[in-house]
């Protein structure tokens, strides 16, 4: 009886431990490559803050209309991202790639007010932990917070623009 209970206090103790990361496994996106480096691949029924970030650039390009809902891959989404992708001439799957990462982000520096600013603050707070809010302004604020992340990053530091080497190092670097 004493070995039952050990057993099943053992079991209950790997299934505790192995859930966070498993739940985890699960929220990873697959990586696409291309001659520009590696992207993370989002589509349908994935959520992430990456997700987020792909809608408010879709907002700022005029793909989308929608509120970010939670970094929730959904037919919105689906549908923006063809719309896009029809656009750019890129297959249109619907799919987050490389190729689609590439052409979607865009510059965003100090003074600026837009969606694809509310992007980066959206990545910096919740996926590196900075203590920003999400405005969609680019005030000094959001450049302190830019140039402490290049600096973590070896990037080169300004602060006050964020270009395609830095917003690949923000959506690839976790």
């Amino acid at each position: 009886m004493k070995k039952l209970m050990m057993l099943a206090v053992l079991l209950a103790l790997v299934a505790a431990l192995a859930a966070p990361a498993m739940a985890q496994a699960k929220m990873r996106p697959q990586v696409g490559c291309s001659g520009n480096g590696c992207w993370p691949r989002y589509s349908f029924g994935d959520q992430d803050t990456d997700v987020t970030a792909v809608q408010y650039f879709l907002i700022d390009r005029h793909f989308a209309t929608f509120k970010p809902n939670g970094g929730y891959y959904g037919a919105q989404t689906v549908s923006a991202v063809k719309s896009f992708q029809k656009a750019n001439n890129l297959p249109m799957s619907g799919v987050m790639f490389a190729g689609s990462w590439q052409k979607l982000v865009v510059p965003v520096h100090f003074g600026q007010t837009n969606s694809a600013v509310k992007a980066l603050q959206t990545e910096l707070q919740q996926q590196y932990g900075y203590n920003i809010p999400v405005t969609g302004f680019y005030g000094n604020i959001t450049r302190s917070d830019v140039a402490d992340f290049q600096k973590k990053h070896g990037l080169k530091v300004n602060g006050s623009a964020v270009g395609p080497v830095t917003w690949h190092s923000i959506i690839s670097s976790r």
